[in-house]
Formats: structure tokens, sequence, C-alpha cells
């Protein structure tokens, strides 16, 4: 019984091929942001991401630009699936500017700072070697402060999920 209980966590624990190998850097598309991505080791990588968006209607014109970074600790790779805890920090500006009245007041800025953490779990495929596909679900919880003619602060806890490809470079 004894050997059992061994052999089962041992082949519970081991750890087969990596899908990616140390220091490789790929290039990141998914569904939220494009970032790059850094395996220090077979366990940790480094993904930091940058947003930009902007729009213009009649009402005003809208600009958000978001900065952040996310470890991935990986749990487990089985050949060429990996899978991974990954909390996240992400900082977002978005301004909105509205155009003058005649008949009234100019529309003054609003400018909103908000501040996001989030974690979740993902898992990884390797099509090829340079080439992975990835998905992910999470839970974050937003801080927002919004300044001008309005002022307003807001917490939000939402649901993350995220999904793309990794093409890497080495």
């Amino acid at each position: 019984m004894k050997i059992l209980l061994l052999v089962g966590s041992a082949l519970l624990t081991t750890q087969t091929a990596a899908a990616q190998e140390s220091g490789q850097v790929g290039l990141e598309l998914g569904t939220n942001a494009i970032g790059v991505i850094w395996h220090l080791n077979d366990s940790i990588a480094i993904r930091p991401e940058g947003t930009f968006s902007f729009g213009t209607a009649d009402a005003g014109n809208s600009t958000s630009w978001g900065l952040g970074a996310s470890v991935l600790l990986y749990v487990n790779h089985v050949e060429k699936l990996s899978m991974y805890f990954a909390p996240r920090f992400m900082y977002q500006r978005s301004t909105i500017s509205g155009p003058e009245i005649a008949s009234g007041p100019e529309i003054a800025d609003l400018m909103t700072n908000s501040y996001h953490v989030s974690a979740s779990f993902g898992a990884q495929y390797a099509l090829h070697r340079r080439f992975s596909v990835f998905g992910e679900v999470g839970l974050s919880v937003g801080f927002a402060n919004t300044n001008g003619p309005i002022t307003s602060s807001s917490t939000t806890v939402s649901p993350q999920t995220g999904f793309g490809g990794i093409l890497y470079f080495k």
C-alpha cells in the first residue's frame, strides 16, 4: 500500500517536458491586451502588458490607456499543456473631453484613474515550439476615482476571462 501511495504521488508531482524554456520571450496577443511574456524558468514567467483605446463622437472624445503586469506561477506541466496561477496589477487612466456648446457652459474634462488587482487560473498549450495558445478565468477587483465637474469613487468586483496566442522569439 505504501509503495502504491509513493508511486501515485510521484506520478502526480512529476513534471514532464515543459512547454516553455527558461529565458524564452514571446509576444502575446490576447482579448484583454497586447503584451510580452518572459519565462524566468519553468515555474515563473512575467507578463507586462499595455492597453490603449480612443473614440470620437458628437458628445466629445475619449482616450484610455493602461499599464499592468502579471506573474505567471506554473503549477503543472504535462507534455505540451501547462497550468498556471496569475496574480495581476493594472493601472488605467481614462479621459473624456466634451465639446463647447454655444448656448451653454463648456463641458469640462473628466479624468478617471483606476487600479485593478486580479487573480486568474489559466492553461497554456504549445501548438509548436514557437507558438502557444492560452485561456484563463479569474476575479478582478477595481478601484476608480473620477475628477472633474463630477467627482466620484467606486469599487467593482467582476469576473475576468481572457484567451489569445503567444508567438515566441527564442
